[in-house]
């Protein structure tokens, strides 16, 4: 399959059955496509800024994109209207639990947020550890959070209580 795309304009996350892919070619708007009919099945509009990443929930369910502002925008599974949206402030992407219940980002305070995915609500305070922009967030199989900063650290969080476990380092 080749898609006809911009230089730069590229964000294709696969889901994690394989069955379909996120694209888009004009930066704003992100395309569903079915890996097996290479054929696309939704159009998601809802950015004014260019968008930076998209990522799909481990139960298959949600799709979050941030854009160059952000702005993140929840998704229920293949509609073409936004669910919901928060503004999280910074450029890493979000990442889900493995639950898909929460969803934490970084800010641009260089700190992070947990929010409950369902009600786009914040979930407790910030957790602050970081001096630079966060620029990945990992969840652990024990349930521990791991972000790496541009600052050269690494933390480790736990999920329920935003608590730091460990770093920076």
């Amino acid at each position: 399959m080749t898609l006809p795309h911009k230089p730069g304009h590229l964000v294709a996350p696969i889901k994690r059955d394989g069955s379909l892919f996120a694209y888009t070619d004009d930066g704003k708007t992100i395309q569903l496509w079915d890996v097996a009919t290479c054929l696309p099945v939704a159009q998601l509009k809802g950015h004014s800024a260019r968008v930076s990443v998209v990522v799909f929930s481990p139960d298959k369910m949600l799709i979050v994109s941030g854009d160059e502002q952000g702005v993140i925008i929840i998704w229920m599974h293949i509609h073409t209207f936004p669910s919901r949206s928060l503004l999280f402030g910074g450029k890493s992407p979000p990442c889900f639990s493995p639950s898909a219940t929460a969803i934490v980002t970084s800010s641009s305070d260089y700190s992070l947020l947990r929010w409950d995915s369902g009600k786009s609500q914040l979930v407790g305070e910030p957790w602050r550890g970081h001096q630079g922009p966060i620029v990945s967030i990992v969840f652990q199989t024990d349930g521990q959070v791991l972000s790496l900063s541009k600052d050269r650290t690494i933390c480790t969080w736990d999920f329920e209580s935003g608590q730091q476990k460990r770093g920076p380092i």
